[in-house]
């Protein structure tokens, strides 16, 4: 009988295996060993496969037909527009608290419509300092 439907198999050299006279050949290709024991050839293919991957994605990186490129430039354009989303939002949350603040708080109308139009009470005198990024006036 062959295959591998009977039980009690035994190891009669590398790569076959019998019981009652009946030979089975594994499906592994036999292996030649160094005189340390190691396989011949299995070290080599290693590093000739990490070369061929390695020159793959050089290529194409390099390649600006093949996207990697546009990939790229999209991922990092995405970021800088994330960011600035992220910012945009702040200010929105910001703006919402001031016209919050100024439909319930009646001095924090006063202090925007004050601060916009630059306008000021009877008897006070209005301080401006300088805005920020603004030149400053030269003086000798």
């Amino acid at each position: 009988m062959r295959g591998w439907g009977r039980a009690g198999w035994r190891s009669s050299g590398p790569g076959r295996a019998s019981d009652d006279g009946i030979t089975l050949d594994l499906l592994l290709p036999p292996v030649t060993l160094r005189a340390r024991g190691e396989a011949v050839g299995v070290r080599r293919e290693i590093p000739i496969a990490l070369a061929i991957v390695a020159s793959a994605v050089g290529v194409a990186v390099a390649d600006t037909s093949s996207g990697v490129r546009t990939w790229l430039q999209v991922r990092r354009d995405l970021a800088v527009a994330e960011a600035r989303v992220a910012a945009l939002e702040q200010r929105i949350d910001a703006r919402e608290g001031e016209t919050d603040a100024m439909k319930t708080d009646p001095l924090a109308l006063e202090r925007a419509i004050r601060e916009v139009l630059g306008l000021a009470k009877p008897g006070e005198i209005v301080v401006r300092g300088l805005e920020p990024g603004a030149p400053r006036p030269v003086t000798e």
